[in-house]
């Protein structure tokens, strides 16, 4: 990794009369995109020893890389990554690998990895939209909005989750958490995932190819795959249509994962009883004839058995403990260690 300052020295620690000293590389790091002031204070604070770039604006400018050793951001340039000869190091602070595995391949030198800051966020918010879609929370909020009162007795039952069997699709950051709360509610717990592993917390694990099954098997569905080649539409009619009947579908993984005219099929047709959905189709949906903007292209809105949300489980962005594992790696590499959540660019995670 190409050097902007001579090595520092470790500080002294109190109360020690020698220390063994590792020495540190100080690192450029520019941040491309407009980081909130509590978020570069936590940077600054943590990161001290190295020279870091917060620009103002025009974060597309291949200026910004042209002599950083290491870069953090949302998005990067084809450009950016060509005009920086010292750049090892990107970390964005997504969790999703799809738009940065095919532009990193063209520069395999370079170290790209992923966050899973958003894990703890994501999993409350999971199982905050299986409760809500279980309880027919947003339903009866929007009668008593229209003036209907007490139609809870006839209509949109709630169900109930003690005793019921919660399928996991993947089983990463977000879905071990997922396990650990629906555990506590008295949740039985299955998974499919491409990695594997058994855990404590669940009756029984399989591969993808045992996605039938957990559909088959599962009163409720969380979705928290990585977007890949193998992922995409990976939940189709035909898996959809052998869903256990009533059962509950959460997405906070990637829209594509689900086929959009596959899931429209099974609310309104059956067998699903219900879905809360984080994750969408298009995002820069046209606004029609009155301004609103809709991101997919079945009227998902107008069903009685559908919790809408606008992708934001991961919210909020400035929570300090979202940046923690961040900063953990921008310090292993100024210590020359190997980062943590480095993307495996030939699986495309």
């Amino acid at each position: 990794m190409a050097l902007t300052s001579k090595y520092l020295p470790c500080r002294p620690q109190t109360g020690m009369l020698l220390q063994r000293c590792n020495y540190r590389a100080a690192m450029k790091i520019v941040f491309l995109w407009n980081v909130p002031d509590a978020i570069r204070s936590q940077f600054r604070d943590r990161l001290g020893d190295h020279t870091l770039v917060f620009p103002d604006g025009d974060f597309d400018s291949t200026s910004l890389t042209a002599s950083a050793d290491a870069a953090v951001g949302w998005r990067i340039t084809e450009d950016q990554l060509r005009n920086a000869p010292s750049l090892k190091f990107f970390q964005t602070p997504a969790a999703g690998p799809e738009w940065h595995v095919p532009l990193f391949r063209k520069f395999p030198h370079i170290a790209v990895c992923n966050s899973h800051g958003n894990a703890p966020f994501v999993a409350e918010s999971a199982f905050a939209l299986l409760l809500a879609q279980a309880k027919q929370i947003p339903f009866h909020d929007r009668e008593m909005r229209a003036g209907k009162w007490r139609l809870w007795r006839e209509e949109r039952k709630s169900v109930l989750l003690a005793g019921r069997t919660l399928g996991l699709v993947g089983f990463g950051a977000i879905n071990r958490r997922v396990a650990s709360l629906a555990r506590a509610l008295g949740m039985r717990l299955s998974a499919v995932s491409r990695n594997g592993g058994r855990d404590t917390l669940l009756e029984w694990w399989g591969p993808a190819r045992d996605l039938p099954r957990l559909m088959a098997e599962s009163d409720a569905v969380v979705v928290a795959v990585p977007m890949t080649s193998e992922s995409k539409g990976m939940i189709g009619r035909e898996i959809l249509r052998g869903a256990k009947p009533g059962s509950l579908l959460v997405n906070v993984a990637r829209g594509e994962i689900v086929d959009e005219e596959a899931l429209w099929e099974a609310l309104t047709q059956g067998p699903l009883g219900g879905a809360a959905i984080d994750v969408w189709y298009e995002y820069q949906p046209k606004p029609d004839a009155e301004g609103r903007q809709y991101p997919y292209s079945r009227p998902f809105h107008t069903l009685p058995n559908i919790t809408l949300s606008p992708h934001r489980t991961a919210s909020p962005l400035d929570d300090p403990g979202r940046w923690d594992d961040i900063v953990e790696n921008l310090l292993r590499v100024g210590r020359g260690e190997a980062p943590a959540n480095r993307i495996d660019l030939d699986r495309g995670y």
